[in-house]
């Protein structure tokens, strides 16, 4: 899941799970990569993801339809 730097783009947080969406498959090795903070990793994990996102849409491999957040009225 997109993780340090850029979890502001996947709504993670402490106690909180990164949207399904913000995740891309890496080989163990680079997954520990990843998780001890190896910069050649970190530094290009968001655009991995969003370039693979895209390419994704374009081909109408996956949709992504936004939807506001609805104000309940208490």
């Amino acid at each position: 899941h997109l993780k340090h730097r850029y979890s502001p783009y996947s709504g993670g947080g402490m106690g909180r799970k990164a949207s399904d969406i913000f995740t891309m498959p890496l080989c163990f090795s680079c997954h520990d990569r990843l998780h001890n903070g190896d910069n050649d990793v970190t530094n290009y994990q968001a655009e991995f993801i969003f370039k693979t996102l895209d390419r994704a849409t374009q081909h109408d491999i996956i949709r992504i339809e936004y939807k506001p957040y609805e104000i309940l009225s208490l």
